[in-house]
C-alpha cells in the first residue's frame, strides 16, 4: 500500500512504518504543501496524511484541494486537540483527525477501519465515463 504523508513531523513515517500488515508499506514524505500536491498527483497513494499545521498552509485547507484530486482515505494530524479544528477537518473532507502522539495500535485500527469503508464505497455515476 502506498502512503502519501504531508507533515512537518516525520515521526509519523516510523508510526505508519510500523504497522502489523503483510507487505511493507511504501512511504512518500514532504513537508512542502506544494510537493504535496504534486506527489499525490504522480503517485496516487491509497492513504494520506497531512498535519494541521504546514508551512504557509493549513492542512484544512490543503485536505480541501487534495480532494480535487483524490477519494483516498485521508487522515489529519496534530499535536492541537481542539473540537472545532476537528470539526473544520472533517468538513473539508478528512476521513479522521488524529492527534499526537499517536498510538500505533489505534493508527492501525483505525487505518484499517477506513481501507474497509472505502472498498464499500459505491461508484458515483459522475465518474463513470459514458
Amino acid at each position: 500500500m502506498k502512503y502519501l504523508v504531508i507533515d512537518n513531523d516525520p515521526a509519523i513515517i516510523d508510526i505508519i512504518q510500523s504497522l502489523p500488515v503483510e507487505t511493507p508499506p511504501t512511504v512518500i514524505y514532504t513537508s512542502s504543501p506544494k510537493d504535496g500536491i504534486m506527489l499525490l498527483r504522480f503517485h496516487q497513494p491509497e492513504f494520506i496524511f497531512i498535519g494541521a499545521i504546514l508551512d504557509g498552509v493549513s492542512g484544512i485547507d490543503l485536505c480541501k484541494v487534495v480532494r480535487q484530486f483524490s477519494r483516498a482515505p485521508l487522515f489529519i494530524t496534530s499535536a492541537l486537540d481542539d473540537p472545532k479544528i476537528l470539526v473544520a477537518a472533517l468538513n473539508a473532507g478528512a476521513d479522521d483527525y488524529l492527534i499526537k502522539p499517536i498510538s500505533s495500535r489505534v493508527l492501525a485500527a483505525k487505518v484499517n477501519a477506513s481501507i474497509r469503508r472505502f472498498a464499500t464505497r459505491p461508484l458515483e455515476s459522475a465518474h463513470l465515463s459514458h
